[in-house]
């Protein structure tokens, strides 16, 4: 499944149809960033989608391409939400409550109004997101799918882990940084312990068990609602 990023659109409402056409089955409606369908969680505004905004949304549901709103702004987020006829996702993100200085984490009125509308949370494990500790690891993740689980329930938390692997810090640092302005984000921790690439995914299972969550729970966590969203829209 691809995904497109949010600048391939534009100003061009069939841009959506095109991607399909190629294989794109999940976008982004924003990058951080302001852009023609809305802001992004990095700006200062809180504006929502603009008209083109709905437009996409709902061409996108037509086609039956999935809406991700990781880098979204707060409005924006709850628009999407709202407005989509199918659930929406949150494929990277974490939970605002836990870590407040971080924009870029959703608050609880949108994971709530994500579960009302049958949506999946991917909690990821991108360094400096989840915590602005100096040691910063699998523990936090956990946390984070806790805290989800508990406010929105277990059907509709997943694993987001997007870019864990390689030195992901030296590129919040240099080739993002720009993009990463005015979302509260602080460098503090080096890499994330215990989930530092994909080859340590059995972290997360382990961790799942040792807080006392059942075969079925993890089951559902670490992939069953994801599979779930993506064949109800996608098919």
């Amino acid at each position: 499944m691809f995904q497109l990023e949010p600048q391939t659109i534009g100003p061009v409402l069939d841009r959506v149809d095109i991607g399909y056409e190629l294989g794109v089955r999940c976008m982004l409606l924003t990058f951080n960033t302001r852009n023609f369908l809305g802001d992004g969680c990095g700006e200062k505004s809180n504006s929502g989608l603009s008209n083109l905004g709905f437009d996409v949304v709902e061409r996108m549901n037509k086609v039956g391409m999935l809406i991700d709103l990781s880098h979204c702004g707060e409005r924006t987020t709850l628009d999407a939400i709202e407005a989509s006829k199918d659930p929406v996702l949150i494929n990277h993100a974490g939970a605002r409550a836990l870590n407040p200085i971080m924009s870029r984490l959703k608050s609880d009125e949108q994971i709530r109004a994500l579960a009302e509308k049958h949506g999946v949370f991917g909690v990821s494990a991108i360094p400096n997101q989840l915590s602005n500790a100096k040691r910063q690891g699998i523990s936090d993740l956990l946390n984070h799918v806790d805290y989800v689980v508990k406010l929105a329930g277990v059907d509709h938390v997943a694993i987001g882990l997007d870019i864990c692997f390689d030195d992901h810090v030296a590129f919040h640092r240099t080739l993002i940084k720009r993009l990463m302005r005015g979302t509260g984000q602080e460098l503090n921790a080096e890499y994330m312990e215990g989930i530092e690439s994909p080859e340590e995914w059995r972290n997360i299972t382990r961790g799942l068990v040792s807080r006392g969550y059942s075969d079925q729970e993890i089951e559902k966590i670490i992939g069953g609602n994801a599979l779930g969203i993506i064949e109800q829209v996608v098919g």
